[in-house]
């Protein structure tokens, strides 16, 4: 029971991990995309 608890909780930090990763990872393609822009 204990160990269901703590893997519950292990995918819930995961999964806003990678929530945070996917939209950090977006928001520097929208910034390079943008800088590419100016640049060109």
């Amino acid at each position: 029971m204990q160990l269901k608890g703590l893997n519950e909780e292990q995918g819930n930090v995961v999964s806003r991990f990678g929530l945070k990763l996917v939209y950090g990872s977006t928001l520097v393609s929208v910034l390079s995309a943008s800088i590419a822009a100016l640049v060109l």
